[in-house]
């Protein structure tokens, strides 16, 4: 049995007024899976309702691909 914990497969930061949203399935050239979908959906209704948001940046882990 694996007890390790998988990453999440979407990460979030905060800089500011700016929303980071990492897609991170770097071994996977951050393709987007139902997982990463449903993050960036939640993650974009919450900037929504979130006056201190003014941006939102989408990106990938590593350098090979962005997805």
């Amino acid at each position: 049995m694996n007890t390790a914990s998988t990453p999440p497969e979407l990460l979030e930061e905060q800089r500011g007024a700016v929303l980071w949203l990492t897609i991170n399935r770097e071994e996977r050239r951050n393709a987007i899976s139902a997982g990463v979908m449903q993050g960036l959906s939640a993650a974009m209704t919450r900037a929504n309702q979130d006056r201190a948001i003014r941006a939102i940046v989408i990106t990938g882990a590593g350098d090979r691909a962005f997805c």
